[in-house]
């Protein structure tokens, strides 16, 4: 009989203490921001030079020419980016001959930061500085690469 009183007695308890229990429900956000991108719309050409040509500057210019070398980076609308261009001398070989030609002074439209249009667009335009063509350089088809770096 005592566990019968016991049993009824632990029932109830457990019927009253699920009676006032509540439940609340929470939402789980997560925003994913664009992700930051660049393409190369165009190269940097210099024009074509001889043995000793003196140094040559292409400027970055507000729109896309036929020397500078131009970019179109993409994200979050109006956010602030860092741009990072060279340092360094960049150099320009031939395959064919150990000779160099550098390039140095990079620098854009927009300098080191700038903000992305309501878009989420900047346009980038590149120049630099051609140093002198040395005098005994060969003959031939020079080129190197750069690197253009954005960050948020």
């Amino acid at each position: 009989m005592n566990t019968k009183i016991s049993l009824c007695l632990l029932l109830l308890i457990f019927t009253f203490s699920s009676a006032h229990s509540v439940v609340q429900n929470a939402q789980i956000s997560q925003r994913i921001f664009p992700v930051l991108d660049i393409k190369k719309l165009s190269d940097m050409y210099f024009p074509d030079a001889y043995p000793g040509s003196p140094s040559y500057s292409i400027e970055p210019g507000n729109s896309e020419t036929a020397q500078n070398a131009s970019f179109l980076i993409t994200g979050e609308a109006n956010k602030r980016v860092s741009i990072i261009l060279p340092s360094e001398r960049v150099i320009l070989q031939n395959g064919q001959h150990r000779a160099k030609i550098f390039v140095t002074d990079f620098r854009s439209n927009v300098g080191q930061t700038s903000q992305l249009d309501s878009n989420g667009e900047l346009k980038l335009f590149v120049g630099a500085t051609r140093e002198d063509v040395p005098t005994r350089i060969p003959s031939g088809d020079y080129s190197g690469t750069f690197y253009v770096t954005v960050l948020y």
